[in-house]
């Protein structure tokens, strides 16, 4: 947690976000996808669950700017927008060895079966799924919530 506390304290969160943001482009499901990249950036080396807080009042600033006014739940951003933050954290924390407990738990099991198991040969098993489950969630929620591919500059209209 004090790893996290120092990325909060330096607002590191905050530019990996908006990075990956300024990537994805203005329109609500890039947007989205762009989030939950960032959160599972994160926490591949923070835990999921201070990753989460941290993203949280952020995610859910950006969904409050992006609400059109229609009753809550229809065409609402902030449902599948929170709900991709914790999954996401959850997927990106498989990605390395240090990103949640049971990984390492499963690495020192593996050393009791001469099977050695370091952070890079983690990484590149890990890695790769993280980010296949990322958009795979991601995917879900676009279909499952209607997340519109409007730019979000027209929502405020």
């Amino acid at each position: 947690f004090q790893l996290a506390f120092a990325v909060q304290r330096a607002e590191l969160h905050r530019r990996i976000a908006l990075l990956l943001m300024s990537f994805m482009g203005t329109k609500q499901a890039l947007l989205m996808l762009g989030i939950m990249m960032s959160v599972g950036f994160l926490s591949m080396f923070l835990s999921n669950t201070s990753t989460t807080l941290m993203i949280v009042p952020v995610a859910q600033a950006i969904a409050s700017s992006l609400e059109d006014g229609s009753p809550a739940g229809k065409n609402s951003l902030s449902k599948p927008l929170m709900l991709g933050v914790g999954y996401s954290a959850s997927c990106g924390g498989m990605g390395t060895l240090i990103g949640t407990a049971p990984n390492g738990v499963l690495a020192a099991q593996g050393e009791l079966f001469g099977l050695h198991i370091n952070f890079a040969s983690w990484m590149g098993f890990g890695m790769p799924l993280a980010v296949l489950l990322i958009l795979l969630l991601w995917v879900y929620f676009v279909v499952a919530f209607k997340v519109p591919f409007k730019d979000s500059a027209s929502s405020r209209e």
